[in-house]
């Protein structure tokens, strides 16, 4: 008969987690030592990478210098593709300003279009508040064709020091890992 026979389904499932633990641990440590080594490298590439983004900024500032003392150039066609850079004019989108507070201006519309016109310039969202619905009682939510479903009990493996996942989590933000990756490990 072996040990895991002899124990009870209790001590069975605190031996499993001390092993997802000390998993957890082995990733952590990792985690942090990938994460060294990435602040190293970003450090050690620092200097270069802003001294690229300034001259990408400059030769910018320039072409943009050069295009405005020459528009004539861009009458027909108004933009060209070159190096993979679209240059050119381009018809400005202008900016919406208003006197007064959104609230005010929403009123003046609303009072001053038709209801057609006043919604095709007023967002008006609605949305349901799905906390707030579980919340209420059983026969409000029948009468209002609403069912809160899965109410049973789940299972929950949550680690109570997230720091580990927080690593995860910031590796595929930084596309060190792949999501689908990240996902698993959490």
């Amino acid at each position: 008969m072996s040990q895991n026979d002899q124990q009870t389904p209790r001590e069975r499932i605190e031996a499993a987690t001390f092993w997802y633990s000390k998993a957890r641990e082995e990733l952590r440590a990792r985690m942090l030592a990938v994460q060294d080594q990435i602040r190293a490298i970003t450090e050690k590439q620092r200097p270069e990478l802003i001294a690229l983004v300034d001259q990408a900024a400059n030769a910018k500032a320039e072409l943009v210098a050069l295009i405005e003392s020459n528009r004539d150039v861009f009458k027909k066609p108004k933009t060209i593709q070159w190096h993979g850079v679209k240059v050119g004019l381009q018809k400005g989108k202008g900016r919406v300003e208003w006197n007064g507070s959104e609230d005010d201006i929403i009123a003046r519309i609303e009072k001053t279009l038709d209801k057609a016109s006043a919604k095709q310039l007023i967002d008006v969202k609605k949305k349901l508040k799905k906390d707030d619905l579980r919340d209420m009682p059983a026969d409000v939510l029948a009468k209002l064709g609403v069912e809160v479903k899965d109410v049973g009990d789940a299972v929950v493996v949550k680690a109570t020091d997230d720091a580990v996942d927080r690593l995860i989590k910031g590796l595929a933000t930084d596309s060190v890992l792949g999501d689908d990756l990240a996902e698993r490990a959490l």
